[in-house]
């Protein structure tokens, strides 16, 4: 049985960066759209359209890469997109394309980014990127008998500076544009239980989703956990050192 279409519904693009719950968001947008959503971050390497990002970075043409885009938006598709695991060109593509199509675009980032850092470095540390995984390496991690590398502060400097390169120009053509855009925060969807729902309600009106929906599926949304990636962190030889050079870099948002 077909889905019954809202009129006022639209296909959406969730931009955000990794360790900010991103792939829970995305989900619980999924279950509520009627629009089809495809595999999350379909343009980095290895992916669904993955190739595009290849190619792109193999021949820097950008007239290739707009229309290589626009065919996949034309699919009036839901897309989760990390903006930081592509060429900041690949990004404007799609947002340039969805602009157009009348997507709407949602972007999700995380007040504190420090503790997204640390997150982050901890991930590529250990390997752990679902909670599945870390529900499986942690206990050994916090017991003792885990062994950890340190902590790549390098990277991580390396990452937020092109993270806060990307949403400046992300902000910069969604107003150039006059776009309509929807900026929610880690915080309000993951720490605060009390702006939870108000906010789940503050996407699904943005993206045209009746509210009776959003109920049917809030229980699970609200009983979403992370993977507690706060208990492993003082397991990292230089964590100290590493979160005082990223409070230095962030001295007013965490």
């Amino acid at each position: 049985m077909q889905k019954f279409l809202n009129e006022a519904e639209k296909p959406w693009i969730l931009v955000t960066v990794r360790r900010t719950g991103g792939t829970n968001l995305a989900t619980f947008m999924n279950r509520l759209s009627s629009f089809r959503t495809i595999q999350h971050e379909p343009f980095n390497s290895g992916r669904k359209y993955g190739e595009i990002t290849d190619q792109f970075i193999s021949s820097r043409d950008i007239h290739s890469l707009n229309s290589a885009i626009v065919e996949v938006l034309d699919q009036k598709i839901n897309i989760k997109h990390c903006f930081d695991t592509v060429p900041a060109e690949v990004t404007q593509a799609l947002l340039s394309a969805a602009i157009k199509r009348n997507y709407r675009i949602v972007i999700l980032t995380r007040k504190d980014e420090v503790a997204r850092l640390l997150s982050l470095g901890a991930a590529k540390a250990t390997g752990v990127w679902t909670k599945k995984a870390a529900s499986e390496k942690y206990p050994s991690i916090v017991l003792g008998s885990g062994q950890v590398r340190s902590i790549d502060i390098s990277y991580l400097l390396r990452t937020a500076n092109v993270t806060t390169r990307n949403i400046g120009l992300i902000l910069t053509l969604l107003r150039n544009h006059n776009s309509p855009y929807l900026w929610v925060l880690f915080e309000d969807l993951y720490t605060k239980n009390t702006e939870k729902e108000k906010t789940a309600m503050m996407i699904a009106d943005f993206v045209g989703i009746d509210r009776q929906k959003v109920q049917y599926q809030l229980e699970w949304f609200m009983e979403l956990q992370s993977q507690n990636t706060k208990e492993v962190l003082p397991h990292f030889s230089n964590v100290r050192e590493v979160r005082e050079k990223l409070s230095r870099l962030f001295p007013l948002y965490h």
